[in-house]
């Protein structure tokens, strides 16, 4: 059976799921014994901050109960096997502290392998300081799955995660990236990327227009109903723009599900506020099926990301979840969301014409009868499935089998 050390950008328990959860799912479906390191982060906490307190403990209570936890486990020699391991060393802040970092990173690494008796992995790393682990591994088998621009995150050492980033092209086999601009952006730099696009579950988000249950969450919010998912932080969300939105009509319902803050240097009173506002409703981290659930209740999808720092690569995760539901998505003006058609989402350059742009989609929909919007909704799901996040994995499926 076939190993893979996928050195995450992220930890397990990450209230959202993420590009590495999605991988090292699909590898274990495929038959894969998946290594899951968990990421250091690459900023230094900050311990006035309940989150990042609450994540540093987790990751010494993680390390010292056991140096691998087994989450998936199966007889069936179809199936593969998933194994967590938490890191505890500091994140990447300078040069020496990161040389200590991918010494110390290694050494655990190694040792949990000759522990699980799992032998000859490829490794597939996530953050560009993780050149640092590949080069001390016996190993060279690997490659880079690029998801974000890494060095305008907030607060990281930009030159820094910049060399490393090019150290790791370097070291690495290949170079998979998760949207056309960071392809476009490492091809500038002479370093060959290949593409494979964030995904969805098809079939589980397809179920939002077959729903007949409605969701509790909202049933008592009367419609129109204007939903976000995903990570609710200030380094990703225009709050500016959320809270323009919530003004302009009253009778427009905002409703926001997912975590606030991960991630987020800026204190959790930035979102909270939003949240306070009557006609903002959070309804929390929601399970898939949840999710599924209130999308089918709501009536139009919002992407209402910041255009500047880590966004201005992203490909949101959740853009195909909220089609495959059927919802006609607006959006601010993300380069990847460019050359989608226009029948699935609007790329708004200004506030103004964001709000314009509800407003138009809302009324048009409205005019429509019941069994014609359902056919609409039914058209733009359709339009998602060849986007199924099973395609991405079959790509490193296959890639990797290749070492």
């Amino acid at each position: 059976m076939k190993v893979v050390v996928i050195l995450s950008s992220c930890s397990w328990d990450n209230p959202v799921e993420l590009n590495a959860h999605r991988l090292a799912k699909g590898l274990v479906a495929r038959g894969w014994r998946v290594l899951f390191v968990e990421s250091v982060g690459l900023r230094l906490p900050n311990l006035w901050r309940v989150s990042d307190r609450r994540r540093v403990t987790s990751r010494f209570r993680s390390f010292f109960h056991s140096i691998g936890s087994r989450k998936t486990s199966s007889n069936s020699a179809s199936q593969g096997q998933l194994v967590v391991l938490p890191l505890l060393c500091p994140p990447p802040l300078c040069a020496p502290v990161s040389w200590f970092s991918g010494l110390f990173s290694s050494i655990q690494i190694r040792r949990s392998l000759r522990r699980l008796k799992w032998k000859l992995p490829v490794f597939v790393a996530m953050l560009p300081w993780h050149s640092r682990i590949l080069r001390r591994s016996q190993n060279s088998k690997a490659v880079y799955y690029c998801v974000d621009s890494y060095e305008d995150n907030p607060c990281v050492h930009k030159k820094l995660v910049t060399q490393d980033e090019r150290k790791l092209c370097e070291s690495v086999s290949s170079v998979i990236v998760s949207s056309q601009s960071l392809q476009k952006r490492f091809i500038a730099r002479d370093i060959p990327a290949r593409l494979a696009e964030n995904g969805v579950d098809y079939l589980k988000f397809s179920n939002a227009i077959k729903c007949r249950t409605a969701s509790s969450l909202v049933e008592d919010i009367p419609k129109p109903r204007l939903v976000y998912s995903g990570n609710i932080a200030t380094f990703k969300i225009d709050l500016q723009l959320l809270r323009r939105i919530a003004t302009h009509s009253c009778s427009w319902n905002i409703i926001l599900a997912g975590p606030i803050g991960v991630g987020d240097p800026s204190p959790a009173s930035c979102v909270e506020s939003i949240t306070k506002l009557p006609n903002v409703h959070w309804v929390g981290n929601l399970k898939p099926s949840s999710l599924v659930e209130l999308l089918s209740d709501c009536q139009l999808a919002l992407l209402p990301m910041r255009t500047d720092g880590p966004m201005r690569h992203s490909m949101p995760l959740k853009f195909w979840e909220f089609v495959s539901s059927g919802l006609f998505v607006v959006s601010t003006r993300l380069p990847n969301l460019s050359q989608i058609p226009q029948d699935l989402v609007s790329v708004c350059a200004t506030h103004t014409s964001f709000i314009s742009e509800i407003s138009r989609v809302l009324s048009a929909e409205a005019a429509l009868g019941r069994n014609e919007l359902a056919k609409l909704r039914s058209r733009r799901s359709r339009a998602a499935e060849c986007h199924d996040l099973g395609r991405t994995i079959d790509l490193f499926d296959e890639l990797l089998r290749q070492f």
